[in-house]
């Protein structure tokens, strides 16, 4: 397998793509905290002062350099990290956020190189959601995860090749199956001191298809809900992003994210490899925090690489940028089993995300309280299920036991009880709650209408809403105007004050995440309508998906509905890989059989993979692919053409707090 081959940004995590572009205006709410908010804020920064200092020794720990304003790497005349956007973050807590968010988003800002384990092991933290982390072998370096784009990866590899030592790279692990840990890959393969086509690139069971799986099938709507997910649009500052809970965010300058097929992807519950004389235990925990995903023990250094299924948060068992459900009884088993193998052998754990832990007991207690964390979550989703509750109803009423939210590590910065308990549910019995009204419901537009009407018109709506807002309800207020803002859209009171109510719930969550899609909502209630959300063109893609991946998503791009009545057969070959693919257009589905051609096609496609993707991908014409003799036919050129004609472009930015 030639495992240089590069899946462009344009096709694979959209979601990151997305979530970073250039957006119109940064936005920061102009609203005050109210005193409700004061008083609530209040109430938590009581309970931040009993969080100690530990957690920030542990952040600060081994550290050996950073870049600074002067020294901040610039390619092209772009910054290629942040260094100054999170300096607002010294100082105490304002009443705009939660203060164990901003106690958190102060964890994270710490960033530079760090040396985890003395002359062994180092780390590259703040300037991306993710770390990197460089361990020493006999002659050169392991890297574990790669970051999310190369610059920013390249940046990190810069300070330790400059105060630790540039030496060869000897393999790359990557622990899962999201792009913020191998999206930067080749800011090491390109910078290293060997041949980068000797360097293998390790990765769990499954690797590559699931990251093609999760992020281009699902890539469009995914990566409109990461815009408000990571705050991409919001101003860094006490009104706007504090950062995402799981590290400060993406890096500034996305471009140059590439998905590299593994050479050697692990395949058993438990593997062991020895890499340039150190050995690295494998241990697979597929379906836990992603579909493919390993933790990895280093004897020799008695560290785990705990990836991302051990934080210093509360993770997602579904995000709300949109995945796969995650099973909280098999991520919290998984926890265990790394706790019965290496629980009295482990002195660091160290993480995809956060700071290390250092200590046996100190190691031990953070593997304990995580796994039971997933654990009570998943079974009392379903003690409250089996007592009749409903997903809304449990949602409601799950709370962390105090021996779980009273340890900084299973707060909610990121993930919540409340959002985590849905998923569980849904894990289980489907989003239907078995109340038959909501077997068929009524869509937003035409609900909210009603609603408005059953209330009395706008102007009791908007009374209603103002009661509950002065009051402090503000999720009550923010149920009413979400009606009216889909009953009526261009309603600028409603606006306005469902913007200033998702400020007040933006303020007082201590999730990240939340925050961030309750400001990013203001923001977009209050933008003009025809500011530009849209993005910028998408690059071609590249020659490491399969034809059957790419027509998986292709034939996502035809409104099957309004074409049910097209009966179109094609033949595929490609020049330079010898792929052959047959496509099958009928009842309104487009179907591909990979490695056969069929007897009777009504037109052969004969042209190179890069072609035959920017055909389809539409960033090449039918006309001048032939006229630069790329694509030769053979049979009825009007069928390729109406096959063409049906595909669509997809909306990037389509509406999410308005209809």
């Amino acid at each position: 397998m030639n495992k240089h081959l590069i899946l462009s940004l344009a096709l694979v995590s959209s979601q990151v793509a997305i979530a970073q572009r250039p957006h119109h205006g940064q936005f920061s709410s102009s609203t005050e905290a109210s005193s409700f908010t004061r008083a609530y804020n209040d109430s938590i920064a009581k309970v931040v002062e009993s969080f100690g200092r530990e957690d920030f020794e542990n952040a600060n720990r081994g550290f050996i350099a950073r870049y600074d304003d002067k020294t901040n790497p610039v390619v092209n005349n772009r910054k290629l990290i942040s260094l100054d956007a999170w300096q607002f973050l010294d100082k105490e807590a304002p009443a705009t956020v939660n203060p164990a968010l901003w106690c958190q988003s102060q964890l994270n800002s710490i960033h530079g190189l760090f040396e985890v384990l003395p002359g062994k092991i180092w780390q590259v933290r703040g300037y991306d959601l993710a770390n990197v982390t460089f361990v020493k072998t006999n002659t050169g370096y392991v890297v574990i995860d790669a970051g999310t784009n190369e610059q920013g990866t390249a940046a990190g590899f810069a300070l330790l090749k400059k105060h630790i030592g540039d030496q060869p790279i000897r393999a790359i692990i990557i622990t899962h199956s999201h792009t913020d840990h191998y999206g930067g890959v080749n800011g090491i393969l390109k910078n290293v001191a060997n041949p980068h086509d000797s360097i293998p690139i390790i990765a769990p069971k499954d690797f590559f298809i699931n990251s093609v799986q999760e992020s281009v099938l699902a890539g469009i709507p995914m990566g409109r809900r990461a815009v408000f997910m990571f705050g991409g649009s919001l101003k860094k500052d006490e009104r706007g992003s504090v950062g995402a809970g799981l590290g400060n965010g993406l890096p500034i300058n996305a471009g140059g994210s590439a998905l590299l097929p593994a050479t050697y992807e692990i395949q058993s519950d438990y593997e062991r490899l020895t890499i340039d004389g150190i050995q690295f235990d494998f241990h697979l925990a597929l379906n836990s925090e992603a579909p493919s995903e390993m933790l990895v023990y280093i004897p020799q250094y008695k560290v785990l690489q705990q990836a991302e299924d051990i934080n210093h948060t509360l993770h997602n068992l579904l995000t709300p940028r949109g995945a796969k459900i995650r099973n909280g009884l098999a991520w919290s088993k998984y926890i265990d089993q790394v706790l019965q193998q290496y629980g009295d052998k482990v002195d660091i754990s160290i993480g995809s995300h956060h700071w290390p832990v250092w200590g046996n007991d100190k190691v031990v207690q953070l593997w304990e309280k995580q796994r039971d964390l997933y654990r009570f979550i998943h079974d009392h989703t379903l003690y409250l299920a089996n007592q009749g509750l409903t997903p809304n109803e449990i949602s409601n009423r799950i709370k962390l036991p105090l021996a779980i939210s009273s340890y900084t590590a299973d707060r909610e910065y990121y993930g919540t009880a409340s959002f985590n308990a849905r998923s569980q549910y849904e894990l289980y019995f489907g989003f239907f709650d078995g109340n038959p009204v909501n077997l068929n419901p009524l869509e937003p537009v035409v609900e909210g209408k009603k609603y408005v009407e059953a209330i009395g018109g706008a102007k009791n709506v908007l009374k209603l809403a103002n009661k509950a807002y002065q009051e402090g309800d503000y999720r009550w207020a923010a149920s009413l105007l979400n009606k009216l803002v889909f009953a009526e859209p261009a309603n600028k009171s409603a606006r306005q004050l469902l913007a200033d109510t998702y400020s007040q719930l933006a303020y007082q969550s201590e999730s990240a995440p939340y925050r961030n899609f309750y400001l990013t909502g203001a923001k977009e209630l209050l933008a003009e309508p025809q500011q530009e959300r849209q993005l910028p063109p998408r690059g071609r893609s590249h020659e490491a998906l399969t034809p059957t991946l790419f027509f998986d998503v292709i034939a996502t791009r035809i409104n099957g509905y309004a074409n049910d009545r097209q009966d179109l057969t094609v033949n595929i070959e490609t020049t330079d890989t010898k792929d052959q693919i047959a496509l099958i257009l009928k009842n309104g589905a487009l179907t591909n059989r990979p490695g056969y051609l069929l007897p009777t096609a009504q037109v052969t496609v004969k042209t190179d993979k890069a072609s035959l993707y920017s055909l389809f991908s539409k960033t090449q014409s039918l006309s001048d692919l032939q006229a630069a003799g790329k694509l030769q036919l053979d049979g009825a050129q009007q069928v390729l053409e109406t096959l063409l004609s049906l595909l669509e472009t997809p909306n990037t930015a389509f509406n999410i707090v308005e209809p």
